[in-house]
């Protein structure tokens, strides 16, 4: 029995002309819309660079010293745990994540009382993170993370809400449970 690739299933709402073009553009090349599209997103990807570059990336991993997106989301993914995904993103290109996503992993890296664990958000032998900066990265619990992505993922949309409201996770944690 063939194994199938996981896919992802995206909605687009798209202009009339859009869909007729991609469509066409589908026909013509004999193939689908969807490889259309995912051959545009990594042509997209392979150009666009990652912007602010940080400084405990190994030089090894970047490529005349730069990094495209392509190279820092392919490096990122995890495809067994998608939250290791998410900060994994935040070091490398953290762009690339929604505000709501930057709080929560900022949220996590920043609050080991929380969140401290055993698993390596990177390991040495990956050669993307410097040798010496591995230590600055912390370990976490997968598990307590996975316990508390319904209150992580509140907290961001309440961030999202409140911009200007300096409120810290322990206390929103608080603020929820008098709710």
């Amino acid at each position: 029995m063939a194994v199938r690739k996981k896919s992802e299933t995206i909605h687009l709402r798209v202009q009339p002309l859009s869909k007729l073009l991609l469509e066409g553009l589908a026909n013509a090349a004999n193939t689908t819309s969807t490889r259309i599209i995912e051959d545009l997103i990594l042509e997209a990807a392979k150009e666009d660079e990652v912007v602010d570059i940080d400084e405990i990336i190994d030089d090894r991993f970047l490529k005349n010293g730069k990094l495209s997106l392509i190279d820092a989301l392919t490096a990122a993914y995890h495809s067994e745990e998608p939250i290791l995904t998410k900060l994994r993103t935040y070091y490398l290109a953290g762009d690339a994540l929604s505000y709501r996503e930057n709080v929560i992993a900022r949220t996590i890296l920043y609050h080991p009382e929380f969140f401290s664990g055993d698993q390596e958000i990177f390991s040495a032998k990956e050669k993307i993170i410097k040798e010496e900066c591995l230590h600055e990265i912390p370990r976490i619990n997968l598990e307590r993370i996975a316990e508390s992505m319904s209150s992580l993922e509140s907290f961001a949309a309440f961030k999202e809400k409140n911009p200007k409201l300096k409120t810290k996770y322990s206390e929103f944690l608080k603020m929820a449970e008098l709710d």
